[in-house]
């Protein structure tokens, strides 16, 4: 298997370096290396310069065991990322974070990775606490946000693939909306909020029941939410709360204008904890297909 981690040689890079370094490490990973040059960037390194100073990196990493290469790619970041990723059949981009407090109405250059790479993205916001993770030191504290889409069982699906690194506190939180379940269940509302306890309970059931495959090494838990106002800032709040090291989400691609209402935007632009985007697309050996919690239900409430 291999990971790629993508540079520019910011503060923010590095962190994502150590991350990847410590997971190919854990595993004997391949490890390439590389960095996008953008046609047309006369203030720009020139493709020689980058190649010697990933050619620096990659020589220290290989001093400590770690299969390294490198790669300087040309054009568009996103694209040529995309194309390099799917010629090596990389099972997963490392990036650092360079769009924090980026508007939330525009795209980012961390959007355009999601949107045009069919893999998992892992956007690294602080490496300690992977470092701890991957030296075995501490477990690593995920929350995954659940619903019933196909999206998202792929992304609960990915956690087995996380865990292969080591150890995880998994928090399965699920943001649910009673006129929306009732409905999906042909029943009516009930006229007091205090009656939604059972519902709750069966929700709490099936969602346990949809994690009971992941591996040993993952300690779940489930926190159920009813929904109240924005599903994004809801998730962000609980992962805040929950004090998670990664919050991993079910991805689908967006159009420009749909930025205003996806969770994975909102999370990529301003999550304070690193975040992995976990494209529906995304292909796992070993595995059967993903499951969702209702396999008749359509698309969930807000997109992500």
């Amino acid at each position: 298997m291999t990971i790629v981690c993508a540079t520019h040689f910011t503060d923010s890079s590095f962190a994502a370096l150590k991350v990847a370094a410590g997971l190919a490490r854990r595993t004997q990973q391949a490890l390439w290396l590389v960095s996008v040059v953008p046609h047309q960037a006369s203030d720009a390194p020139g493709p020689a310069a980058v190649s010697d100073s990933l050619l620096i990196e990659a020589a220290s990493l290989s001093n400590e065991g770690l299969d390294t290469q490198t790669a300087v790619l040309q054009g568009a970041v996103d694209q040529a990322l995309a194309k390099f990723c799917t010629e090596k059949k990389a099972q997963l981009l490392v990036v650092g974070d360079s769009d924090h407090d980026t508007s939330r109405l525009f795209a980012g250059t961390l959007d355009s990775f999601a949107e045009a790479i069919d893999l998992p993205l892992l956007v690294v916001r602080d490496f300690k606490p992977f470092q701890a993770w991957t030296h075995r030191q501490a477990p690593l504290r995920v929350m995954l946000a659940l619903d019933h889409s196909q999206t998202s069982a792929v992304a609960r699906d990915w956690i087995s693939r996380l865990a292969v690194y080591g150890p995880l506190d998994l928090v399965a939180a699920h943001i649910w909306w009673p006129a929306t379940e009732y409905a999906r269940r042909g029943l009516p509302v009930p006229p007091i909020a205090e009656a939604h306890m059972a519902l709750s309970k069966v929700l709490r059931h099936e969602t346990e029941a949809t994690l009971q495959s992941l591996p040993a090494n993952v300690k779940h838990r489930v926190h159920l939410e009813i929904g109240a106002g924005d599903v994004g800032e809801q998730l962000l709040a609980l992962a805040a709360s929950e004090q998670a090291h990664l919050l991993v989400l079910g991805t689908n691609h967006h159009r420009p204008l749909g930025l205003w209402r996806s969770v994975s935007h909102l999370a990529l632009i301003s999550a304070p904890m690193s975040v992995a985007c976990v494209p529906g697309a995304t292909v796992m050996p070993g595995l059967e297909p993903a499951v969702p919690m209702h396999p008749e239900a359509g698309a969930a409430h807000p997109a992500t």
